[in-house]
């Protein structure tokens, strides 16, 4: 069945281009905000996100009436990864200018990225998960939760699972590990 489905996206993005896939470049400028408006745009992004936890691939593999929502806000009209679609979904839900894409690096800038070592991470940041065997970022989430102190952080992610996957069943709440993360950057 997986095939069949990587088969079907190969046909289509040779058919269609790949610009659904891969973000166009986005000129989204800083935007000065005072510390409550941020403070409430934090919070309505993780609202909006939290309002899909617990909703799974019911049609299929990478599919159900909501992935399906998800995907063609960023231009895809067929099952594919959502992990990245899902944190430009809830930036877009909220007016947070991103590259609405469903490509996981293109959430990650240069000009976004935070140096971890100085920077502590915000609620609605997203954060980037390198795979070793793509070589690049290939799971997205946004932080929940991300405690000064401790190992774990809280995150709110698609296309996971209770395993962690990056290909997974669903929407879920997870507890992860500040180590596993490569890259977070900063969209409100």
């Amino acid at each position: 069945m997986r095939k069949t489905l990587f088969i079907a996206l190969l046909a289509c993005l040779v058919s269609f281009g790949a610009g659904g896939v891969y973000a166009h470049s986005v000129d989204c400028k800083k935007v000065e905000r005072t510390a409550e408006v941020k403070a409430q745009l934090q919070e309505d992004v993780i609202a909006t996100l939290e309002t899909m936890v617990g909703k799974k691939e019911t049609l299929g593999a990478n599919w159900s009436p909501e992935i399906k929502a998800i995907l063609v806000s960023v231009g895809i009209n067929y099952p594919a990864y959502y992990c990245a679609a899902y944190v430009s979904w809830g930036y877009t839900q909220n007016k947070i200018c991103n590259p609405n894409t469903a490509w996981s690096p293109s959430l990650f800038p240069a000009d976004r990225c935070l140096n971890l070592k100085t920077t502590t991470p915000q609620i609605a940041d997203a954060f980037g998960i390198y795979h070793h065997d793509l070589n690049r970022i290939a799971h997205a989430g946004t932080v929940k939760r991300w405690p000064r102190e401790g190992d774990y952080f809280i995150s709110l992610e698609g296309n996971t699972n209770n395993n962690g996957s990056r290909n997974g069943d669903g929407f879920y709440e997870k507890r992860r590990p500040k180590r596993s993360v490569a890259k977070v950057s900063r969209w409100v």
